[in-house]
């Protein structure tokens, strides 16, 4: 049998060895030209009160795609108040009109199977909208009722608050949303709208007002491009627009665009700690130019060369010679309206990050020095020249490169003479490219890791800047009075009564095992969670949480911790895992001294009468809990701190009831936490055991 196998094999190579002989040489494979690219004609049209209208007609489907550009966007947020544009496209599309509410309008739209959508982006607002073409008058008087008078309705407001506030709370969790998110202030400068970040005083600090004055300030018919692709003529596209936008008159008033300040710091090397990662994420760039038209076709073409595809320099060298990374790339990028970056990323293991740094260095200086070969230089070229064709490859894509083209004010027939100047471009214009755009002497290197697993030091690069990427958390609801030294000394006085006395066990405390049911609502709904904790003190902790059937795991040892879930692991932040220390019971207990505790102004809570302390910690960090304790029996009933419930940002009070005295230490087996008069989080304790066994095993880090 093993013979036959042999020989089988032996004959298949034979075989394919003939083939390959007898077959044509590929190299010498002549193609014919390409088939032109017939373009579909663009009509336009324009209402008396300034709204531009462009349609391409397309047969194929009785459907009807439009897209509205607006000039605006994020970048013209005022300072205080980043977010606004956002929240306002957000609201216009949610908020309702003053003909619907929100969930009327809805109902309205799902009734008639209408999508339509309002976002913003940097420098403009995009409304979209996709109906049947029977339905088109239908649909666009509801369109007209989002962009012309849109409610504005409080709760959606919350609503929209409340998502960009889970948005606020999740940002550091992917390290490639870090990197991308702080390189730009790198570049840009953190003080920068081209490099704003949304906070939580933003959007404490946006209201109603605010919403309606931005709208006002940028929808108005002059300030609109409408793009309509489907079985539709122009006279049709412009009497219906004309019916429920002709009498419009409002118009825009745009503030000037930013100018681009750069980043004032001297050091060249940006450094964000995450102790937990066990590789790096790194961008490397400088503050580019504004487009260029002439040069632009020669500097499509050295990105294809250098930094973009599988058979560019950069992923030549850095993925396949060393087997560094999975991904490399980037490149020279403009923009219209303000500088861009001519910027390049990678992400590597922890002990590989200066060797790759210090490849893609080399490569860049080798391409400012040299021509690229004709081999790369006509690769780069086909590729280009042969996906020409998917530019054009629905009419509603068509339609929004002449939005694009036209918003920016560039040429028309633009893309067909950048493609035909693309043919043209020589190695000599690849080189010139190169020096003039790509500049290592201003390079900032940002690197997202773990510093004590690196390859060498930071400083071998450049000065070294380090990044704090905390949250800085939600404004507080009241205004604490400035502490003194009165208020402090009252302030340990009654909590160490409570642990004299009260809670006095959770000196001896060793071990802690709770089982609890908890509903736990988010804006996706509200759910049910069996919860397990087992703590061995004074630093071990496990949690199981098993929601609909999926049980999420988090194991936390010392000052490391990992997330366990559908069979992977993924480090916790280390800031999730100071968190579930500062202000407990235990640690307080064991370390009043690296506590502050301040008295505040007694406080009555449904007929109750508690005495309230503000804790921070003693280094001065940016943390707070605060406490009521009950005069009459000396128990903390109510707790007050940040929410940690996903998607309900803001200052949560838990009420603690139905108190059981388990071995001495009185535990609270029923509480309800509630945000903003919301109830987010209801537990019920099933068990509690003090002390018992643990399997120290529960604590391993994988």
């Amino acid at each position: 049998m093993k013979r036959l196998m042999v020989i089988a094999c032996i004959a298949g190579m034979i075989a394919l060895n003939l083939a390959a002989a007898s077959g044509p040489d590929i190299n010498k494979l002549h193609y014919p030209e390409l088939n032109p690219i017939h373009i579909p004609p663009i009509h336009k049209a324009e209402l008396n009160n300034g709204l531009r209208l462009r349609v391409v007609r397309t047969d194929k489907l009785p459907l009807v795609d439009i897209r509205i550009l607006v000039n605006g966007g994020s970048v013209l947020d005022p300072a205080d108040k980043v977010g606004l544009a956002s929240m306002t496209a957000g609201l216009m599309r949610i908020g309702g009109t003053e003909k619907w509410t929100g969930d009327e309008l809805d109902l309205y739209l799902d009734r008639l199977g209408i999508n339509m959508d309002a976002q913003a982006a940097g420098d403009y607002f995009s409304v979209t909208l996709s109906c049947l073409h029977k339905d088109l008058d239908a649909a666009v008087a509801a369109l007209a009722q989002m962009v012309r008078s849109p409610r504005f309705a409080e709760d959606k407001i919350e609503e929209m608050s409340t998502r960009l506030s889970s948005s606020i709370a999740r940002r550091n969790d992917e390290p490639n949303g870090i990197a991308s998110r702080e390189f730009e202030r790198v570049i840009y400068g953190k003080d920068s709208p081209f490099a704003a970040v949304l906070e939580y005083a933003h959007l404490a600090a946006i209201e109603k007002a605010d919403l309606a004055a931005c709208h006002k300030r940028f929808f108005a018919p002059g300030n609109m491009l409408a793009g309509v692709s489907g079985p539709v003529d122009i006279a049709e596209v412009k009497a219906v627009f004309q019916r429920h936008f002709g009498d419009w008159s409002h118009q825009a008033d745009l503030p000037d665009y930013p100018a681009v300040k750069p980043n004032p710091s001297q050091a060249r090397v940006f450094f964000v700690e995450k102790p937990e990662l066990n590789q790096s994420t790194i961008q490397i760039g400088h503050l580019g130019t504004l487009r260029d038209l002439e040069r632009e076709p020669a500097q499509k073409v050295f990105n294809a060369i250098f930094s973009q595809g599988m058979s560019s320099r950069l992923f030549s060298r850095v993925r396949t010679k060393m087997g560094l990374t999975y991904g490399v790339g980037g490149g020279i990028e403009t923009e219209e309206r303000h500088p861009g970056k001519t910027a390049f990323f990678t992400f590597t293991k922890s002990e590989s990050t200066i060797k790759a740094i210090r490849a893609i260095l080399e490569e860049i200086e080798k391409i400012r020095v040299e021509e690229v070969t004709a081999d790369e230089l006509s690769e780069a070229k086909n590729y280009f020249i042969n996906s020409f064709v998917f530019q054009f490859s629905t009419p509603a894509r068509i339609l929004n490169n002449e939005l694009s083209r036209e918003s920016y004010g560039l040429p028309e027939g633009y893309l067909q003479r950048t493609m035909d100047a693309i043919k043209n471009v020589t190695a000599a214009d690849v080189l010139a490219v190169a020096r003039d755009f790509v500049h290592p002497d201003r390079f900032r290197i940002l690197i997202v890791g773990n510093e004590a697993g690196l390859d060498g030091k930071l400083s071998e690069l450049g000065q070294v800047e380090k990044i704090d990427i905390t949250i800085p958390p939600p404004p507080m609801e009241e205004t604490i009075p400035a502490a003194t030294p009165e208020s402090l000394a009252k302030g340990a006085a009654l909590v160490k009564k409570a642990f004299d006395t009260v809670y006095k066990g959770y000196r001896d405390l060793k071990s802690l095992r709770t089982v609890a049911d908890m509903k736990m609502s988010m804006p996706q709904g509200t759910f049910d969670v069996n919860l397990e904790t087992i703590t061995r003190f004074p630093d071990k902790r496990y949690t199981a949480m098993t929601i609909m059937g999926m049980k999420m795991e988090t194991v936390i040892n010392r000052d490391k911790g990992i997330v366990r879930r559908m069979g992977q692991s993924q480090p916790l932040p280390r800031e999730q895992v100071e968190a579930g220390q500062f202000g407990s019971m235990h640690h307080m207990a064991s370390h009043m001294d690296a506590y502050r505790f301040q008295i505040l102004e007694p406080a009555t809570v449904d007929g109750t009468t508690y005495d309230v302390v503000y804790v921070t910690p003693a280094d001065g960090k940016d943390k707070w809990r605060k406490f009521y304790f009950n005069r009459d029996n000396g128990r903390m009933e109510i707790q007050e701190q940040l929410s940690q419930v996903p998607g309900n940002a803001g200052v949560a009070r838990e009420i603690n009831s139905d108190f059981r005295v388990v071995s001495g230490i009185p535990f609270a087996f029923k509480s309800i936490s509630k945000v903003k008069d919301k109830t987010v989080a209801e537990v019920t304790v099933k068990s509690v055991e003090v002390n018992g066994p643990v399997d120290d095993s529960l604590f391993k880090l994988e």
